[in-house]
C-alpha cells in the first residue's frame, strides 16, 4: 500500500476524513493528491504563509478533520499558535508580519467574494 493510501485509512480499517468522497470518483483521487503535494512542495510561497492560507479556509468552512492536521503543519512551519487561536475565535490576530496579514486578508476576501469583508480588522 502506498504512503498516501496508508494516510487515508483509520485505525478501524475504514476511510477517514474527506477520502470517502474519492470512492465516488476514484479517477480523481491521484490528481487531487498530486495537487496537494505540488502546493506543499513545489511552490515559491513560504510554507508558513501557505499553511496560514489553508488554515483560514479550513477554519471558515469548519473543516475540523483537515483543520487539525494543517494546524499542526502550520505550527511546525513557524506559524504562531496565537495567530491560529485568534482566527478560530474570530478576533484580530497579532500577526507580527505584513506578509502574514496580507495573506490572511487576501484569503478572507477570496472566501467572502463578492460579499464585503465583515471583520473590521480585515479592512486595513
Amino acid at each position: 500500500m502506498s504512503v498516501r493510501g496508508e494516510a487515508m485509512i483509520g485505525e478501524s480499517g475504514g476511510l477517514i476524513g474527506p477520502f470517502n468522497a474519492f470512492l465516488y470518483s476514484p479517477t480523481i483521487t491521484e490528481p487531487i493528491g498530486q495537487t496537494g503535494d505540488l502546493l506543499r512542495s513545489e511552490t515559491v510561497i513560504e510554507r508558513s504563509l501557505l499553511e496560514l492560507a489553508i488554515t483560514v479556509v479550513l477554519g471558515h468552512w469548519r473543516a475540523e478533520f483537515a483543520f487539525g492536521g494543517h494546524v499542526a503543519m502550520a505550527v511546525d512551519h513557524g506559524l504562531n499558535q496565537q495567530i491560529i487561536d485568534a482566527i478560530v475565535a474570530g478576533t484580530e490576530p497579532e500577526f507580527g508580519s505584513e506578509n502574514l496579514l496580507r495573506v490572511c486578508q487576501t484569503v478572507e476576501e477570496a472566501i467572502r467574494w463578492p460579499r464585503p469583508i465583515s471583520s473590521p480588522w480585515m479592512r486595513r
